[in-house]
C-alpha cells in the first residue's frame, strides 16, 4: 500500500507541479488586465476632473457675461432716460418728431 500511496502522492505532486505553469500565464495576464484597466480608470478620471475644471470655468465665464449684460442693460436704460428728460426740458415735450407740421389725431 505504501508504494501506491507513493506513487499517487508523486503523480499529484507532478499535476500540481505541471498546473501551476498553466495557471501562473493566465494569471499573469490577469494582473496585466487589472494593471490596464487600473490605468484606464485613472486616465478616465483625470479626464472627468479637466473636464469639471472647463465647466466650472465656462460657468463662471457665464456669469460673468450676464452680469456685463444686465450692468449695460441698465446703463442703456439709464442714458435713455437722461436723454428723454434732457429732451424734455429743452422742448417741453416728451416724444419729438422730425418735422413740426406733423400731426397725429386720434379719434373714436
Amino acid at each position: 500500500m505504501s508504494i501506491k500511496w507513493n506513487k499517487g502522492m508523486i503523480i499529484i505532486g507532478l499535476l500540481l507541479a505541471v498546473g501551476v505553469f498553466y495557471v501562473s500565464p493566465a494569471m499573469a495576464q490577469d494582473a496585466q488586465t487589472v494593471e490596464r484597466l487600473e490605468r484606464l480608470i485613472k486616465e478616465q478620471q483625470q479626464q472627468l476632473e479637466s473636464m469639471q475644471q472647463q465647466l466650472n470655468q465656462l460657468k463662471r465665464s457665464a456669469a460673468e457675461a450676464k452680469s456685463q449684460a444686465v450692468e449695460a442693460a441698465k446703463q442703456e436704460a439709464a442714458d435713455a432716460v437722461g436723454r428723454a428728460t434732457e429732451d424734455f426740458k429743452t422742448t417741453g415735450k416728451i416724444v419729438s418728431s422730425g418735422q413740426d407740421r406733423v400731426k397725429l389725431a386720434i379719434s373714436g
